[in-house]
């Protein structure tokens, strides 16, 4: 396909926007916690960590495994982690773009010069922009190291010629991606049904059988499956059965709740768009890959049952791929021919997508103030220093330690078994064996708190509240000191202050009661360090018998 220099020059100005917005976006956020967890956990596992004995996570190894490149550019470019992880995303979608482009150019054809240009520019959007929050999460990566695969299935079913070099690339990106959770690998079974479907219908199974890509799939998933099984054998034996009588049925929502999300709205105007004009549709294989990617990924987030916007993010995205698509489809087909009708489709397409950004856009800029003080507290008090947090719900705690170059040297990312304690039915009706595993668990933070040492231990004290105004708390250290181990290693703390932000976070700070004094430029840690901090970010703090309360400067 060649495109003319105003489609070049459009092209090229629209990807720098979408770049430039992109990191702007990212700068005003915190990198979710998630993504900087499992990242350390890459740094822990490359220095010959292993789950349980120096980590405790549900996911399995391959999510670990694709922030493993990060440690490597934080060390040879000497950078921070954020600034590494940002730099890395941004390299893995660039790349990725890269390999769509190639695709997208053998599945239009020369008469598709602005489709093209509207697809990669969208794409790009998709994979930089879109993300907002949930940045260079899980389902972010898997997104985008599946998009080649699936533009790669169309160019199957349409029979273009494909280098196989280049098959076996996609075919190993995409067996990362789909086995990064182990819900994606329905996305791999769903297309490649598909494709034999198709393939049978027209005669040429036998084709279908031999693409290179899916064996490349299926030999990654034994070599990985025997991976786990040599290397990773505690993730197995103990992970996942202590996570299954736990993790879901602490997280699962109703069925109410996941359907009532913005989002949704999107793709299920896809599915409309695709049926309404699919006989007007010239792309109709395309069109119909894409509402396929979009069904796996609905599932997908069906079956986890938890609203959380980045486990709706693909199908969120597929979604605004596949509308901006069609709509473009239809203006270049003259239907309908009104540009007046033309912009009240593209209004009614995405405006809620746009009010979905803008309260996401909210939120992300929200939390990284609300952190701000709390991050400088942590810059000049445990700068380079281990801290550790006993929370259910650590929210972005662990975003506010990694941007004050503060180490979290938690084995858990959250208290998980801890979850549900604030229900007095969840905990009357406690097997045998999760009383076991809740136990056990809490020995291991013993063994971190004497291991590890961290100077600074903040107890999440932050009381939520239901829709009927009800209080709802955890008592995390009543729990804990009921086992013996924890309860020893407990008396090497004292209670320093209490940090408090309205409507944010609300922590018991401990100190351990050996630590040295402090060496120039780190500060101990004070009522009045916190205080300078609110300060800084115009905020006011008021210390009393070491609570301290953050207020908004009134003005």
């Amino acid at each position: 396909m060649q495109l003319s220099k105003k489609q070049k020059l459009i092209l090229l100005l629209g990807l720098l926007g979408v770049y430039g917005l992109a990191w702007f976006l990212q700068s005003e956020f915190l990198l979710p916690p998630d993504d900087l967890w499992l990242t350390q956990l890459a740094d822990i596992v490359l220095h010959g960590g292993n789950y349980v004995s120096n980590f405790f996570e549900t996911t399995p190894p391959m999510a670990i495994f694709i922030y493993a490149p990060e440690i490597y550019i934080e060390k040879i470019f000497s950078v921070t982690r954020i600034t590494g992880l940002l730099v890395y995303t941004f390299f893995c979608a660039t790349i990725l773009l890269s390999i769509s482009y190639l695709l997208i150019k053998k599945i239009l054809s020369d008469s598709h010069g602005n489709l093209f240009v509207v697809i990669l520019l969208s794409l790009s959007s998709i994979f930089l922009v879109l993300p907002l929050t949930a940045f260079a999460q899980r389902e972010h990566f898997f997104l985008m190291l599946t998009t080649p695969y699936f533009l790669l299935l169309v160019c199957r079913l349409e029979n273009k010629k494909i280098n196989m070099t280049f098959a076996l690339l996609i075919g190993t990106l995409g067996a990362i991606g789909f086995f990064i959770k182990p819900f994606f690998i329905i996305m791999f079974i769903a297309l490649e049904l598909y494709a034999a479907f198709i393939s049978f219908a027209e005669k040429s199974g036998k084709k279908y059988y031999i693409n290179p890509e899916a064996m490349t799939v299926f030999l990654f998933l034994v070599i990985y499956l025997i991976a786990i099984y040599a290397f990773f054998n505690a993730y197995l034996s103990t992970v996942v059965p202590i996570a299954l009588r736990f993790y879901y049925e602490s997280f699962r929502a109703t069925w109410g709740d996941c359907l009532m999300q913005t989002p949704l709205i999107s793709c299920f105007l896809s599915y409309l768009i695709f049926f309404v004009f699919y006989k007007r549709n010239p792309l109709k294989r395309l069109s119909a890959i894409l509402i396929l990617v979009l069904t796996g990924d609905m599932i997908v987030y069906f079956i986890q049952s938890i609203p959380w916007y980045y486990h709706l993010f693909p199908a969120f995205a597929i979604s605004i791929f596949f509308n901006i698509f069609m709509l473009v489809v239809c203006i270049e087909n003259n239907y309908p021919r009104s540009v007046l009708l033309n912009f009240a489709a593209a209004l009614f397409l995405f405006i809620s997508p746009l009010y979905c950004m803008l309260i996401l856009y909210g939120v992300g800029a929200s939390q990284k103030k609300a952190y701000q003080s709390l991050s400088c507290f942590l810059h000049k008090t445990e700068f380079h220093q281990p801290v550790y947090i006993l929370s259910a719900y650590p929210a972005d705690f662990i975003s506010a330690v990694s941007n004050a170059n503060a180490y979290n040297r938690t084995r858990f990312e959250f208290l998980l078994w801890m979850r549900s304690y604030s229900k007095h039915q969840f905990l009357s009706k406690l097997s045998g064996q999760q009383k076991k595993d809740a136990d056990h668990l809490t020995g291991w933070v013993a063994n971190d708190l004497n291991q590890q040492k961290p100077k600074l231990i903040f107890v999440d004290t932050y009381c939520g509240l239901l829709n009927n105004g009800t209080k709802v708390c955890i008592d995390y250290l009543n729990f804990l000191t009921k086992n013996k181990n924890f309860l020893l290693a407990w008396r090497q703390y004292h209670f320093l202050m209490a940090i408090k932000k309205k409507g944010g976070y609300q922590f018991d700070v401990y100190e351990r009661n050996d630590v040295p004094a402090a060496v120039f430029p780190i500060i101990s840690p004070s009522c009045n360090v916190f205080l300078v901090c609110n300060k800084e970010f115009h905020r006011t703090a008021l210390c009393s018998h070491n609570k301290i309360t953050v207020e908004p400067n009134l003005k």
